[in-house]
């Protein structure tokens, strides 16, 4: 559903529209102690000096963007870049991305989320130095709870 409202002040025409479209870009596999972007891209939104686009891991609030210097009252498309380090503790948390268009007092306060996505982290189990057909063996008695991923590195592990 798109939603948009026009107000004819004099001498101006403000025109409004909720975002098209909010969406999270897709996550790799992530290796603890890499850093990797959160994306968020807010389709076809006006007037964007309205909008604040916040990032969530969890309940956590990883990120806040507002564009109250933003000058353009056309429709845009904005992108939201936020750096993360993967940590062990993150694997299985949803992430999101929440686009907030705030029209008030002469408007309405409109929302948009972007789908939830999982993280998925990858760990080394250093402790091991096997290589070989009976390393996965091992790596499981290593990390218990653990999917082994033999392919390219024997030592690698990730939960499902």
């Amino acid at each position: 559903m798109i939603f948009s409202t026009c107000t004819l002040l004099p001498g101006n025409l403000n025109v409004s529209l909720i975002p098209e479209q909010v969406v999270l870009d897709p996550l790799p596999l992530m290796e603890v102690g890499k850093e990797y972007n959160l994306t968020c891209r807010v389709f076809s939104v006006a007037p964007v000096q309205n909008l604040t686009v916040t990032l969530h891991k969890g309940k956590e609030e990883l990120y806040v963007k507002t564009f109250e210097d933003h000058s353009d009252n056309e429709a845009s498309d904005v992108v939201v870049t936020h750096t993360i380090a993967a940590r062990q503790d993150d694997h299985g948390e949803e992430v999101t991305c929440h686009a907030a268009l705030d029209l008030r007092p002469e408007g309405p306060f409109l929302e948009k989320a972007a789908f939830i996505k999982v993280l998925k982290v990858l760990v080394s189990c250093k402790q091991s130095p096997v290589i070989g057909p009976s390393a996965s063996v091992l790596l499981s008695s290593l990390c218990p709870g653990m999917h082994i991923n033999s392919q390219p590195a024997p030592n690698l592990a990730y939960w499902e």
